[in-house]
């Protein structure tokens, strides 16, 4: 089985592939794209839950990402799901956060001048600032977006609200 995506989900993973191949999107932002179909994310989380046991509760995962470590960021399909996926982040080390409501919040989170860590967003170090052209992120992503997210844990906040626990999911599913 594969899944479709949604036109809106597909030009953002796009816009992220193409930030990210131009090097808009660059350290100290740990993430690239890494498109894998469904099929191949299901048998890293085998390994990454410790079995297949997971795969009996109607839950799909899709990656479009990953950071320098190696951790996915992936479209979260569940059952009681109505509308976009959301995306969560499974860490190399077992991290795991419930991310954005969508692919589209997601591209206004890693656009915002803020960085992804362990579920949270904070502003680079100081030492990191100069690492990337934050006006050209900004401009293009307001290019794309229309506007720029100020508050990327505002919408982290919001989709924690909004859909299942991922922690909990995991917990209950981990051989």
């Amino acid at each position: 089985m594969e899944f479709e995506l949604s036109e809106i989900t597909q030009a953002d993973i796009d816009f992220l592939h193409n930030m990210s191949l131009e090097e808009v999107i660059s350290w100290p932002i740990d993430f690239e794209t890494n498109r894998q179909t469904f099929s191949e994310t299901s048998d890293v989380l085998d390994m990454w839950l410790g079995g297949k046991k997971w795969r009996e509760t109607e839950h799909h995962f899709i990656q479009f990402g990953q950071d320098g470590c190696g951790s996915l960021f992936c479209l979260w399909y569940y059952p009681e799901l109505k509308g976009e996926p959301p995306v969560v982040f499974l860490g190399s080390e077992g991290e795991r956060a419930l991310v954005s409501n969508s692919a589209h919040d997601f591209v206004m989170q890693i656009t915002s001048g803020k960085v992804f860590y362990d579920g949270s967003w904070l502003d680079p170090h100081d030492e990191d600032k100069d690492e990337l052209n934050w006006d050209l992120l900004s401009k293009k992503a307001k290019s794309y977006l229309g506007s720029l997210c100020d508050n990327p844990s505002e919408l982290t906040k919001s989709a924690q609200a909004k859909h299942p626990d991922i922690s909990s999911w995991i917990e209950s599913n981990v051989e």
